[in-house]
């Protein structure tokens, strides 16, 4: 028999799980989840080294490897975050600029080096013949090309031989996306390098007067002493260049969009307004889809004779039947369209908002007034950061994966799920390009990222009312709002 007199210890609390621990086994289950779709669908494995590009690549993926990629991102830059000294994190990222720059230069170098590179095969490019061919000093390159390689971008196969890889492939002339990032590493961040001297410019405030006020705080013109659409113009190479790569994003963007979004709910028979429309891509994939739909795309005049010549040749039977009409007008002007009774109109503004500063967004949404019967719908499409909601219930990656496995995209919207622990709010590094698009906007053209509470503050300042919110496979959000009342008209 023990002692009646002992004493029991109180149980010590358990230990904090360690958080690299945690991050780690966080990773594995993301990455669990990503493999179970490709034994499923019978892909191959991802391939760093090889330039082939993989089938999630592009297209339209499933919902689980879409999260679980992102997943993973977020979760690897986390580990990096946590095991690096602060030290030597601050250094390494405040010396990022060399990434563009080195992407710059195997770009815009004459021949590209990235094409030389990308000729060689299997067999690689040694970095005297790249000097030899392009005129840059072959040490100078070699250190380029090691900052390249550092970021995966390229391998080096032996020492001073290169071959091209999944990541530099889209580099190559003649992809798009290279096409893109021509400008953003070359021009867009050249303004970026003023952009903390832009931000406390003491000229007159964005906003006062279109086209003569509107950039004069931007970075992008503090450096290069013009606007960015004017330097455009007078720079037809990068105007090319920036037309074919934003082309491109739309493609990679608009599927998740059009499949993503319950466009069902907005009616069999209504009359969609393209704000802004471009090309109006997404619109066009719409009006296949729903046959009794019609479509007015709305631009400025110069824009419109390219955009119904897109129209003519890829949906001609849509043109014939007299279902889209292409109106000249400037978005910064009261709409000439107006409500009637059997109007039906649905407004779509798309990638339009985060280009502009609050009051020429508010603008922009009161100029639909005199379309916008009460009770209108108005879609926005826009790169949306995600925010903290401490209230939320908190899951981990392992619970999140199993609750989206085998749902689609529709169903797993209605979960109301939130991000899992332990990533930040937004996956972290896993949406790294809508994150960063909003501060890439202030530097080219002083407006800025929006959170859902910006956007419901600022439609609601224009009589709209937010009544949803979808997450979509794309880097954009779509908000729907509702027309209130009339809101009166600018001065």
């Amino acid at each position: 028999m023990g002692n009646a007199n002992t004493k029991l210890e109180p149980e010590k609390p358990s230990a904090p799980p360690d958080p690299l621990i945690v991050l780690v086994s966080s990773l594995n289950d993301a990455v669990d989840a990503l493999q179970k779709v490709l034994q499923v669908r019978q892909l191959p494995a991802f391939e760093l080294d090889s330039p082939i590009p993989h089938p999630l690549d592009s297209g339209l993926p499933d919902p689980v490897s879409w999260f679980a990629r992102k997943a993973i991102v977020g979760l690897c830059s986390k580990i990096i975050a946590t095991v690096e000294s602060p030290a030597e994190r601050a250094l390494v990222l405040s010396n990022a600029w060399l990434i563009p720059v080195a992407l710059n230069v195997v770009i815009e170098s004459e021949p590209p080096v990235v094409d030389l590179i990308a000729e060689t095969g299997e067999i690689g490019a040694t970095v005297t013949s790249l000097a030899g061919k392009t005129g840059i000093d072959a040490a100078k390159l070699r250190s380029i090309l090691r900052v390249l390689t550092s970021e995966s971008f390229f391998k080096e196969i032996t020492p001073g031989r290169y071959v091209l890889n999944r990541p530099s492939s889209v580099l190559v002339t003649g992809n798009a996306i290279g096409d893109l990032v021509s400008f953003t590493s070359g021009p867009s961040m050249r303004g970026g390098s003023v952009l903390s001297k832009a931000l406390r410019h003491d000229g007159l405030p964005a906003g006062d007067k279109y086209e003569e006020t509107v950039f004069k705080q931007t970075a992008f013109q503090l450096y290069h002493q013009k606007a960015l659409y004017p330097w455009l113009m007078e720079n037809p190479r990068y105007l090319t260049r920036f037309h074919r790569g934003m082309t491109q994003l739309e493609l990679y963007m608009d599927p998740g969009i059009s499949c993503d979004y319950p466009w069902e709910e907005l009616g069999e028979s209504v009359t969609l307004v393209d704000v802004g429309s471009g090309r109006g891509g997404l619109t066009m994939t719409l009006l296949k889809r729903f046959p009794k739909w019609k479509a007015v795309l709305q631009d400025r005049a110069e824009a419109l004779s390219a955009i119904r010549e897109f129209w003519e040749k890829e949906a001609t039977d849509i043109v014939d039947a007299d279902r889209v009409s292409f109106l000249a007008q400037d978005f910064f002007q009261v709409t000439s369209l107006r409500a009637t009774d059997d109007s039906h109109y649905v407004f779509m503004i798309k990638n339009v908002l985060h280009n502009w500063g609050d009051e020429h967004c508010l603008k922009i949404l009161r100029n639909l007034g005199p379309a916008a019967a009460p009770g209108s719908t108005l879609l926005v499409c826009t790169y949306m950061p995600a925010i903290p909601q401490p209230d939320e219930k908190h899951i981990t990656v392992k619970e999140y994966f199993d609750g989206i496995s085998g749902k689609d995209m529709r169903e797993i919207q209605e979960m109301h799920l939130p991000i899992p622990e332990p990533l930040w709010a937004d996956w972290g590094y896993g949406n790294a390009y809508e994150t960063r698009s909003g501060a890439a906007m202030t530097g080219l053209l002083n407006a800025a990222g929006r959170d859902i509470y910006d956007l419901r503050n600022l439609l609601s300042a224009a009589s709209w009312e937010v009544a949803s919110s979808t997450q979509m496979r794309s880097a954009a959000s779509m908000i729907k709002a509702i027309k209130l009342q009339p809101a009166p008209l600018p001065n």
